[in-house]
């Protein structure tokens, strides 16, 4: 399994797409799994709303995904042998919920490599502080609930970052960038889908808010726990750092 950690338009999905095409005509098995696609519903973020806070029916930190679900592909995923069907789900970031079964992914037969990708891939419970960072999580947590919330939930994806073989980070170092390229992202969205969450770059502004701590924490930490890191240039373009 490989991991691949990067902040919000920073190339995952390509780099993965480009990668699993070549191990592919190589002849492993490969597949790419999306954190993304493991975000719980929009019913089960509201239920959190209720219970924890507001904040947390808003997808993205780590306490959004349904963890055991993605354990439990995983498993499936490397223990399937020639005769085992697979599937996981996939979310629609412009629904802003999780699709209907007749649009999961499925796989059958075994797995040699598997890809996993998501912005907050590698991320431990110690990259946060249980206290307000900035200015925006002051006023919007104001006792700190959800930011302790999110820092606890954080531990439980900590068993699947230790089974990643090989770690890779593409590192931003610029957070008006991780702005720039998920609006970019939006855009790209509506293009190809003719359906969009944000309709301006203000309200992708606010969105990021959410991000921002666990965005800051994996570029202060993670790089130093990663086996591979690249420096995001412009025009997705990539440097190695040194080791």
């Amino acid at each position: 399994m490989v991991g691949f950690s990067g902040a919000q338009g920073s190339g995952k999905s390509t780099i993965c797409g480009s990668l699993q095409n070549v191990l592919t005509r190589r002849g492993l098995v490969t597949l790419t799994l999306c954190l993304d696609d493991f975000y719980l519903k929009n019913s089960e973020r509201l239920v959190l709303g209720e219970e924890v806070h507001p904040l947390c029916t808003v997808r993205g930190v780590p306490g959004t995904h349904d963890v055991k679900y993605l354990k439990d592909t995983l498993v499936a995923l490397m223990q399937a042998d020639s005769s085992s069907k697979t599937c996981w789900p996939s979310f629609s970031k412009a629904c802003d919920d999780r699709y209907d079964q007749d649009k999961f992914y499925h796989h059958e037969g075994h797995v040699d490599v598997i890809l996993l990708e998501g912005w907050c891939v590698g991320a431990q419970s110690s990259f946060i502080q249980s206290f307000s960072e900035n200015e925006w999580e002051a006023e919007h947590d104001q006792h700190c609930r959800w930011k302790v919330w999110t820092k606890n939930a954080a531990v439980q994806y900590e068993s699947i970052w230790r089974a990643i073989d090989l770690s890779v980070m593409l590192f931003q170092n610029s957070f008006e960038r991780v702005i720039d390229a998920r609006w970019q992202q939006e855009k790209d969205l509506l293009k190809r889908s003719g359906e969009s969450q944000f309709q301006s770059r203000e309200e992708v502004v606010e969105f990021c808010q959410y991000y921002c701590s666990w965005t800051r924490g994996m570029c202060a930490y993670f790089p130093d726990l990663a086996d591979l890191v690249f420096y995001c240039l412009e025009g997705y373009s990539y440097a190695a750092r040194n080791t």
